[in-house]
């Protein structure tokens, strides 16, 4: 497994990674232990190596499979290999102008820039991870057969809707298929040809414009990535048939309306479509998404948000940051009160927050820089497990800091930068795990009381005296 991670990309998506470990007994313990070893390092879900590691195992791989009497082993970036025998060629070249041939058993292929030709095309029948990101539009092998493929990587490539392979190519047992960057590509292709799918990504594809309907048979996919495809203006109208979805990212489309269908994705967890500018609504069958965990709708038109919003008893992040047009919240996100974590109203046309907001117990941070609130939340105290408030820069918010603060015991950042408060309560200090607190350009503000011993970072206009 060592061996394999040197030869990924560096800092590679470990959920990807992970398919090439199914026949693993317990893939995750092992990748435990080399963590735990240092010879590996985990970051947000990202496997990374450090380089002298890489070279290491690629110089134990390199040296397995040597063969003085061929061209392979020559060229090093890109590698080929087989996990029982641990043995490695590679080729930077045009795999037919290089003389290069796949060995036998190769799980892991990475073809760069080469145009491989008909005769290449079964000696891939091993191949587990295919990287072809420089795969070229005028494919000269056409009939593909990658019966033990479960990950294609055809990022940046310049594969489109009519490139020669898919009509020929045989991929059943494929879970990720990559087209990040594929910005030829103005319309999926037909996936019927791999129906065990679970994870699309067709991140920065710039110039999508339609996604094939074939993407609702894909029963299995858990995650569909459609980051930065600026053109995409809609979804398909029908997207039931993706019964297994937890995560959709639409972040950055031009995605005007989300499709009434989307209630009956039972599964859904993640549903992302922050930067969404012509976004102009939510439909109430968002409502039904009983799994949902986050929503994030930042930049979006909406003017509203559904009535029954309180009904998505798992949601614990709703993101509203700069949804100008929206003027307040249904008063059933006081139903949220098990769950919802962390809410963010900043920059939004929200003046006021329901009274049912006193019911959020689970919340920990609570963000609404720059927006139109006016006064300090009366019930603030009721909110015992809140970590953060931030409410800088809210011009309307005046009058005093209500002296329920005082109940915050878990209150670490009051950032109150330029706001019109005019005084803060004597219990904050009694706030014993606040940290930070800012109050910078908080012009109102005469004085200070005592503040809680354990403060760190004070931010306050030169001249702001404490009363001691």
């Amino acid at each position: 497994m060592y061996l394999d991670i040197a030869c990924f990309l560096p800092d590679v998506d470990f959920r990807i990674a992970s398919y090439m470990w199914h026949d693993y007994d317990r893939p995750h313990d092992e990748i435990e232990v080399l963590f735990r070893m240092s010879l590996i390092k985990i970051e947000e879900n990202k496997i990374g190596m450090h380089s002298i590691l890489r070279c290491l195992a690629r110089k134990i791989i390199f040296e397995g499979l040597h063969d003085p009497g061929t061209c392979v082993g020559s060229y090093v970036p890109v590698i080929t290999q087989d996990p029982e025998k641990r043995i490695m060629g590679a080729d930077q070249h045009n795999t037919e102008v290089a003389g290069f041939e796949i060995p036998p058993n190769t799980t892991f292929l990475s073809l760069g820039h080469a145009n491989i030709g008909g005769k290449f095309t079964g000696a891939l029948l091993s191949v587990r991870w295919l990287h072809w990101q420089g795969c070229p539009r005028d494919i000269k092998a056409i009939d593909f057969h990658l019966e033990n493929l479960v990950v294609l990587d055809l990022s940046w490539s310049k594969v489109n809707e009519s490139w020669g392979c898919w009509k020929g190519i045989k991929m059943e047992h494929l879970k990720v298929l990559n087209f990040t960057g594929c910005a030829d590509l103005l319309v999926t292709p037909n996936l019927s040809c791999c129906p065990n799918l679970e994870i699309l990504i067709l991140e920065r594809c710039s110039r999508l414009v339609h996604l094939d309907l074939s993407i609702n048979d894909l029963k299995l996919l858990v995650t569909l990535n459609l980051t930065f495809c600026s053109e995409l203006s809609m979804l398909p109208v029908k997207m039931d048939g993706m019964i297994a979805l937890r995560e959709l990212l639409i972040d950055g489309t031009s995605i005007r309306e989300l499709p009434e269908s989307i209630g009956r994705l039972v599964r859904l967890q993640i549903l992302s479509a922050a930067n969404c500018f012509s976004l102009a609504g939510v439909p109430a069958s968002v409502c039904q998404l009983k799994a949902l965990s986050v929503l994030a709708l930042d930049d979006a038109k909406i003017l509203e948000l559904p009535e029954s919003i309180g009904d998505l008893g798992e949601l614990r992040c709703l993101s509203l940051r700069n949804c100008r047009g929206l003027e307040k919240l249904p008063e059933t996100i006081g139903k949220l009160k098990d769950s919802l974590v962390e809410l963010d109203i900043s920059s939004s046309g929200i003046s006021k927050l329901p009274d049912s907001t006193k019911n959020l117990r689970s919340l920990k941070v609570l963000k609404m820089d720059s927006c139109f609130i006016k006064e300090f939340p009366r019930d603030v105290g009721e909110l015992i497990n809140l970590e953060e408030v931030h409410a800088s820069w809210c011009r309307n918010l005046e009058g005093a800091i209500p002296s329920g603060i005082l109940k915050l015991h878990h209150l670490k950042e009051l950032r109150l930068r330029g706001t019109r408060i005019s005084s803060l309560p004597s219990e904050i200090q009694f706030v014993s795990s606040l940290q930070t607190l800012d109050l910078l350009h908080c012009t109102l503000l005469k004085e200070l009381p005592l503040l809680p011993s354990n403060l760190i970072d004070l931010h306050v206009d030169p001249g702001l005296t404490q009363d001691m």
